[in-house]
């Protein structure tokens, strides 16, 4: 598993920013098999990012747009991701056990063999 400083971690977040603006600018953010554990990432753009195999355990993703994300294998045991945007999301063997998804929005995501036990919410939205 990598791990990543706050720093790079920000530098990444910008250059991500700058590729969803314009794909011949900046750069997909790729954080697979990374070590995010306790990380605080409320409102960020994380749409469209590769975080297959990351550990977001114990993960403040509030309000942060993971649409179109692929989370394949990721963990997200106990992380909060009230008001988030999983739509379209791959969460395909996902360890969302125990996490907050209050008013989080699913839709079209692919939960298949993601762990759900005990997850925490109301009014989390997956219609197809």
């Amino acid at each position: 598993m990598k791990t990543i400083t706050r720093e790079q971690l920000n530098k990444k977040l910008e250059l991500h920013r700058e590729w969803l603006e314009d794909h011949d600018k900046g750069e997909r953010l790729d954080l697979s098999y990374t070590e995010l554990s306790n990380a605080y990432l409320s409102d960020a753009n994380l749409s469209n990012t590769n975080l297959i195999n990351a550990d977001l355990s114990n993960t403040i993703l509030r309000y942060t747009n993971l649409s179109g994300a692929i989370l394949s294998n990721a963990n997200l045991r106990n992380a909060i991701l009230s008001n988030a945007n999983l739509s379209y999301t791959e969460l395909s063997n996902t360890d969302l056990s125990n996490a907050n998804l209050r008013d989080a929005i699913l839709i079209g995501a692919k939960l298949t063999g993601a762990n759900l036990s005990f997850i925490q919410g109301k009014n989390i939205y997956t219609f197809n």
